[in-house]
């Protein structure tokens, strides 16, 4: 802070007040407390919604994946950003009731905070799609494999840039917390309004895919709602980003920057913890029926009576796709490989059965199941 007077960075005011308004450095109004009673609240919904996916996939299937893991560095990385915003000073104060000092060391939190972000909401992402290509991707020929390829490249390649833009935000970083200090700086509108357009357009994407998918699926119109209900889990996260828009855009057009950052980092807090739901949701079925039944014995990996009523009507019709010493023998991993081909080319289903089985042969194959009263446990 250049001047002819020197000035004292911890007893000096960052802004300016309005007219009538006097500077309060010792006990200013803030909104603190919000904010940490927000981030506590989307730290424990995460938290737990991944202990479950873990305890369901690692106790119950024994089979943890690629998304898996992806989806754990994602929580490692929210953990981290959470205690970031909640260890930051100044959040949500006006600027003149804040010292110079306080707003050099709120600035560098900010800039911590939007450097973790892209790699975790990338991780996030990743495991969602990757959940969505072992769903509906049968054959690597498909139109909806190369989709969801793009959509994770392109993800990839827009969160590795923004994770380096923060980074070099200015040159000499100092001067990104200290004014004082020459150099040169990009616009903050490209690490504020760009991120949270495109999040908005990427999230949409991701939400409308496996509505899609569902919607070709030769399913009942009960059934497609309930699995359309749980993959539209995202709706809020768009519904997130576009609230973070708007008050990003606030941001830009007012000095008084500390005070419109805490709505913008709110926003975000919601956005990252729906995005982490959404990857949670769908091994969610899967853990209710293991509740519920109580019986199963998940070390033998066998399916009780009640746990086969769970599953959907194409799974109970024994004879026609799926024998009863498969169902009992298979365990977790229905049918696989050879006796999936076996069972396509006996049958000659058509390409929409062929592309329920391989729900069926996912984590997700309850998704699509419901409790069918009145039906025989054999044709």
């Amino acid at each position: 802070m250049s001047s002819d007077t020197p000035v004292n960075i911890y007893t000096t005011p960052a802004g300016i007040p309005p007219p009538g308004v006097v500077p309060n450095l010792v006990n200013p109004f803030y909104r603190h407390t919000i904010a940490l009673l927000t981030y506590l609240l989307c730290l424990s919904v995460s938290t737990i919604a991944v202990a479950l996916r873990v305890f369901t996939k690692g106790h119950i299937m024994k089979q943890f994946q690629v998304e898996d893991y992806t989806l754990i560095l994602a929580q490692l990385g929210f953990i981290s950003w959470i205690a970031i915003e909640i260890a930051a000073p100044g959040q949500g104060h006006h600027l003149w009731d804040i010292s110079i000092y306080t707003s050099m060391q709120l600035i560098k939190y900010v800039n911590y905070v939007t450097i973790l972000y892209g790699p975790l909401v990338f991780f996030a992402k990743l495991s969602v799609l990757l959940q969505l290509q072992r769903i509906f991707v049968v054959s690597k020929r498909e139109p909806i494999f190369y989709i969801i390829q793009a959509l994770i490249w392109a993800n990839f390649a827009f969160y590795l840039a923004f994770f380096w833009i923060p980074i070099f935000q200015c040159v000499p970083r100092r001067k990104i917390w200290d004014t004082a200090v020459p150099g040169k700086c990009i616009s903050i509108n490209v690490l504020v309004i760009a991120p949270a357009g495109i999040n908005i357009v990427s999230d949409c994407l991701i939400l409308v895919l496996p509505i899609f998918m569902v919607l070709r699926l030769k399913m009942t119109m009960k059934n497609k709602v309930a699995t359309i209900a749980i993959f539209s889990s995202g709706i809020f996260a768009i519904v997130s980003s576009v609230m973070r828009l708007v008050y990003s855009i606030r941001l830009t057009r007012t000095d008084d920057i500390f005070w419109f950052i805490y709505p913008v980092a709110l926003w975000a807090a919601a956005e990252l913890t729906t995005v982490i739901l959404a990857a949670t949701f769908p091994t969610m079925p899967r853990l209710w029926v293991y509740l519920w039944t109580r019986e199963r014995n998940a070390q033998r990996g066998t399916h009780t009576s009640n746990e086969r009523r769970l599953a959907p009507y194409w799974i109970r019709r024994p004879r026609q796709l799926i024998s009863e010493e498969q169902w009992s023998s298979s365990g977790d991993n229905l049918p696989l490989k050879g006796d999936y081909s076996k069972l396509q080319g006996r049958e000659k289903e058509s390409r929409q059965d062929e592309l329920e089985m391989q729900i069926l042969k996912t984590e997700t194959y309850e998704v699509i199941s419901h409790k069918t009263e009145g039906l025989p446990e054999k044709p």
